[in-house]
């Protein structure tokens, strides 16, 4: 294939679903990542215990537990897990479902036996079209050796769809552990989706993908190979103009073709007096500005930057 094809699913590099893989089994992080975890270290340690141990395969250097980026999104469904009562057989149950890696073995016999039925378990879970389901069996048949290095398991699917979908996923979890994925807007009418329709018909905890990568992914310490990889040039301006203040409104437009165009931000502030606004108006680099006052006198104001990304 020529270099940096598009994948017409995706819109995306095929190199690049390979370059997530290497990024999200890098073990990068140490425990420092875990603090949002109360007194992690002693948690970890319970977690850890027992039969039903809930931490990943890790890396020790000198005693140091490291981690990477699908590591700290499993632990933070433990978490999410823990904190609604659930017990520690039942996610360690799930826990071996989601790192189990013989899904693509699976999958490549059952392509080999029945591509048809394949085909059509795609187009109907995933909301695709044929030749978009063909396409992506070409290029998992393709990229096997390539895959099959990252020992590819349900989890990696999971935040590889959110990643590079940008869709909403709930992994819906019974009391036992097991689990299925489902999209917000999956028609529950197809046969396909049975399984689904039974558990959402059951008591079951239904924990988003996408809040949990997302929450890691803000933190200043995740590698910035990952998220460079992950976020535009124009999403990355965007978070870089978001983080040099609090506005108190932003937003955002777009071309016609779905790419970001520009973003105003706008900002409020509480003036005291003549000199507080001089100071404010000089600041410049605004578009609008809108004053308030009260018996004359300026009490606040607003202004508007519109930055092109």
């Amino acid at each position: 294939m020529q270099q940096g094809k598009k994948d017409p699913i995706f819109d995306v590099a095929e190199e690049d679903h390979l370059t997530f893989c290497s990024l999200l089994y890098q073990k990068d992080y140490s425990s420092e990542a875990l603090n949002f975890i109360d007194n992690h270290a002693r948690i970890l340690n319970y977690w850890k215990e027992g039969e039903h141990s809930l931490l990943p395969d890790q890396d020790d250097e000198k005693g140091r537990r490291k981690f990477s980026f699908i590591d700290l999104v499993w632990l933070g469904m433990v978490k999410e897990l823990r904190d609604l009562g659930m017990g520690k057989k039942a996610i360690s149950n799930l826990k071996q479902a989601l790192f189990d890696t013989s899904g693509l073995d699976m999958l490549h016999e059952q392509i080999d036996r029945n591509p048809d039925q394949i085909l059509y378990a795609l187009q109907s879970q995933l909301g695709i079209t044929a030749l978009q389901a063909k396409t992506m069996l070409d290029l998992i048949e393709e990229k096997k050796d390539e895959l099959a290095q990252f020992k590819t398991s349900y989890l990696l699917q999971y935040i590889m769809f959110v990643l590079i979908r940008r869709r909403p996923l709930h992994v819906l979890i019974n009391k036992d552990g097991n689990h299925v994925p489902c999209e917000e807007d999956t028609d529950l009418t197809i046969p396909g989706n049975l399984l689904i329709k039974e558990v959402k018909r059951s008591a079951h905890i239904s924990l988003c993908v996408n809040t949990i990568v997302g929450k890691f992914l803000s933190k200043s310490y995740i590698q910035e190979k990952l998220t460079d990889t992950v976020y535009s040039k124009e999403e990355r301006k965007l978070i870089g103009l978001l983080r040099k203040g609090t506005p108190r409104s932003v937003t955002v437009y777009f071309k016609s073709n779905g790419k970001m165009d520009r973003m105003d931000i706008t900002q409020e502030l509480k003036i005291n007096g003549e000199a507080r606004l001089k100071e404010f108006i000089l600041a410049g680099g605004y578009e609008n500005i809108e004053i308030v006052t009260e018996n004359g006198k300026p009490v606040s104001a607003k202004k508007t930057q519109k930055h092109k990304l």
